[in-house]
């Protein structure tokens, strides 16, 4: 069976969400850098809010890059649509 990051290559992850400073222009307090790494590269982005919010917004954009990578069936964690995302079936005389 073939691994899918060996398939692929490494999938991106968080390694890191701290608090931090403003960054450099921007004012505001509650701050946090974090640090979104695949294979050898990495990403730095900046974000307010709280850690669980900040943190929930990571994770979402670690999905999508993810889900960008391999398409939406290496999904992690699989979301059944919703009602209005399901077609409707109309009968036709």
């Amino acid at each position: 069976m073939t691994n899918v990051s060996s398939f692929f290559g490494e999938a991106y992850q968080i390694d890191s969400v701290k608090p931090s400073d403003a960054p450099h222009g921007v004012n505001g307090m509650n701050w946090h850098c974090y640090i979104i790494v695949q294979g050898g590269s990495f990403i730095r982005g900046y974000r307010q809010g709280s850690h669980s919010v900040v943190m929930s917004a990571v994770e979402q954009i670690v999905e999508q890059l993810n889900e960008r990578r391999f398409g939406k069936r290496w999904r992690a964690n699989p979301v059944a649509p919703s009602l209005e995302d399901r077609p409707i079936e109309v009968e036709l005389e």
